[in-house]
């Protein structure tokens, strides 16, 4: 950059590598870009899913094929590499994606030695993905089992494993540092597919899968924005909404999000509606969004509208 002129890229694995290192080698001459696996629309495009040219509301045809689509990638995920593969090979490949980020990112670049402890720390965030996460717990738990590692190891261990992009923490949306500190922050894989892959006897769940790529979807939205404009938000009653976003220009009340795989449940669907207008009236919304896998309705409550909105009008038709 001193002698040429160029446009200089530079990759790496690592958030503290982008962040540091190459910021500070830079010095204030580097745009960071997040280069995530292929998001729903992305996905979509390299599959040759038609979407963008498509009538709006869809026909029954093109509805039943992004359906199937989007719960197809609740499975494969977006590495590009895999998602042709027949899914022993994908299942095996995307394993070993993780061993290497736990052997090459983490013990490797941080020279961690305890690999007992973090393949167990990794193993219990995959099983936790798309809900709270403690380490404390964790700790508590590895303890009685004779597991010999310090909650600060712990701690370590966890910023080396975010650092790498194998996961992403969300906060609890509040302005207290205490409350941000003593309630569990929730995780997301990097990847649904990932997660598909890493799930102990092969079950997956599709309500975790479809808020990781909602999580997914919105950081792909809001970029590195996101890790400052997204939280979860828990009401005063202590109801728990997936995601708030604050506006990182017109401000004004948080956006919220619910997400559920379906509503057909009466119990499921009256414990979600409630979260939610609680939350609005608390955070002075005048409108939410619950993200279903197909049911479509408009809600009306005391503190506002609720859109049950299919997830492919949220994926293929959101915008910011």
């Amino acid at each position: 950059l001193d002698t040429e002129v160029a446009r200089l890229y530079v990759t790496g694995s690592s958030a503290r590598q982008l962040s540091t290192e190459v910021a500070t080698a830079f010095r204030g001459r580097s745009v960071t870009v997040e280069v995530l696996p292929y998001s729903v629309r992305e996905a979509a495009a390299a599959d040759g899913v038609d979407w963008a040219t498509a009538q709006w509301p869809p026909g029954a045809a093109t509805r039943s094929r992004l359906d199937a689509f989007i719960v197809d990638y609740l499975r494969r995920g977006g590495f590009p590499g895999v998602r042709s593969l027949n899914p022993y090979d994908r299942v095996q490949l995307l394993q070993g994606y993780v061993n290497l980020v736990v052997l090459r990112d983490v013990a490797e670049r941080h020279a961690a030695t305890n690999l007992q402890a973090i393949r167990l720390l990794v193993a219990a965030l995959f099983s936790a993905n798309s809900g709270g996460f403690s380490v404390s717990r964790l700790h508590g738990t590895l303890t009685s089992q004779g597991v010999k590692v310090g909650k600060a190891t712990l701690l370590t261990y966890l910023s080396h494993i975010v650092d790498a992009f194998l996961f992403f923490l969300l906060p609890l949306r509040t302005r207290s540092a205490r409350q941000r500190a003593v309630n569990p922050r929730k995780v997301y894989a990097v990847d649904t597919g990932l997660a598909a892959a890493m799930y102990q006897g092969g079950a997956t769940n599709d309500g975790a899968q479809l808020e990781n790529a909602v999580y997914l979807e919105l950081r792909h939205r809001y970029g590195r924005l996101a890790d400052s404009v997204l939280t979860w938000v828990k009401t005063t009653s202590g109801k728990e909404i997936d995601f708030g976003i604050d506006d990182p220009v017109e401000g004004g009340p948080p956006r919220l999000i619910q997400v559920c795989a379906q509503m057909r449940d009466s119990a499921t669907r009256q414990r979600e509606i409630a979260a939610l207008a609680e939350a609005m009236t608390e955070l002075r919304s005048t409108s939410a969004t619950i993200v279903t896998l197909t049911d479509d309705e408009l809600v009306e409550t005391d503190a506002g509208t609720i859109r049950v909105m299919p997830a492919r009008e949220w994926f293929f038709r959101g915008r910011l």
